[in-house]
């Protein structure tokens, strides 16, 4: 199994042979940040996406999406791979350098695949975000929205899908309590980074591989991407940092209440033909874990109290959408088949329906 450092896929071309419409969906990981852990998610995204345009005769029958993920950066292990290199430099980098990172990443992407695809206006985006790279979606959909009110864009990222979102509270979560001290050590990250290159320096990559699988009772894919993880040059030093700014950090709710409400739009004064209301409605989807170890359930459920559309409710129709588990999913869902099954079912949904 190659494991690379970015993954680019398509929906089939329309019937027509030409497609009308093309959609970019921008993937971001949580932490660690290797994108090959959501192949097999990705691929079952494509999957759905592909069935609902050859389903569907009116409004998707010309569309194509264009399918993008990419490793944070700081986690690569086959830099070789990417098409849009990452223009960061300096390792470990901050979460703030991280969402610098996969703004101006998303863009590039946005501009090749216009080239490549000879799309001439806006090229709409989704963006999906898992853990913490919810909270970057989300960080990524507010800087589009600003940067259109200044003028005119690339792309029309206004959609953000958030997956087991660790948007704020991190460091009330059961995992958070536990891991939080540790962070706080001087050093702690290099320390671990150290320590983890005398460990597995001499560990051929199979039988590390192996040991994975049995203590961690985590698939042959999953194992595979970890051993790697663990042998990368800034890996484990980049999670520990990252983890590090995620708990001190993300203490409370970052975003005003226009950001929340689709339906404000309006009052920013985007009503020129890049980015009407219309294109504003319904752009936060939010999938909550049931039980999930990095997110407070008085956190989540409080989101989804002051928050969340009530189907229904006069005045929520701008309002994210929110949806907690009920099939018993874990929080690193893309480690579970039956996990990538749902969770791909259900982006495929929201992004259907746009």
């Amino acid at each position: 199994m190659s494991i690379s450092d970015e993954i680019n896929l398509s929906t089939l071309p329309p019937a027509s042979g030409t497609a009308q419409k093309h959609v970019l969906i921008f993937f971001i990981p949580g932490n660690p940040g290797l994108v090959e852990y959501y192949r097999p998610f990705l691929i079952n995204l494509k999957k759905n996406l592909d069935s609902q345009v050859f389903q569907n005769e009116s409004q998707l029958k010309d569309t194509q999406y264009l399918i993008h993920g990419a490793s944070l950066a700081g986690f690569d292990v086959n830099p070789g791979s990417r098409q849009t290199p990452s223009t960061a430099q300096d390792f470990p980098l901050s979460l703030d350098a991280q969402v610098d990172d996969v703004y101006t990443r998303l863009e590039s992407t946005a501009k090749r695949l216009c080239i490549e695809h000879d799309i001439k206006s806006d090229l709409p985006v989704v963006v999906i975000g898992h853990s913490i790279g919810a909270y970057m979606a989300m960080q990524t959909v507010a800087r589009w929205q600003e940067s259109a009110k200044a003028g005119p864009t690339h792309t029309r990222a206004s959609t953000g899908i958030c997956l087991f979102p660790t948007i704020y509270e991190l460091n009330l979560s059961p995992t958070g309590r536990k891991v939080g001290p540790l962070t706080k050590i001087p050093a702690f990250a290099l320390l671990v980074h150290i320590l983890a290159k005398l460990l597995f320096l001499l560990v051929p990559f199979h039988a590390l591989t192996s040991l994975i699988r049995l203590i961690m009772a985590m698939p042959q894919p999953g194992a595979h991407v970890t051993a790697s993880f663990l042998k990368s040059p800034h890996g484990v030093r980049q999670a520990l940092h990252m983890a590090k700014d995620e708990l001190t950090q993300l203490t409370h709710d970052q975003w005003p209440d226009e950001f929340w409400d689709a339906s404000s739009a309006a009052s920013v004064g985007i009503s020129n033909g890049r980015a009407s209301v219309d294109s504003w409605r319904n752009r936060l989807f939010f999938y909550w874990g049931s039980d999930d170890h990095w997110i407070a359930r008085e956190t989540r459920d409080r989101v989804i109290a002051t928050r969340a559309r009530v189907e229904g409710k006069v005045g929520h129709e701008g309002k994210p959408v929110m949806q907690v588990d009920g099939n018993g999913i874990g929080h690193a869902f893309c480690l579970s088949e039956s996990g990538n099954r749902v969770v791909a079912e259900k982006c495929a949904e929201w992004i259907g329906g746009l």
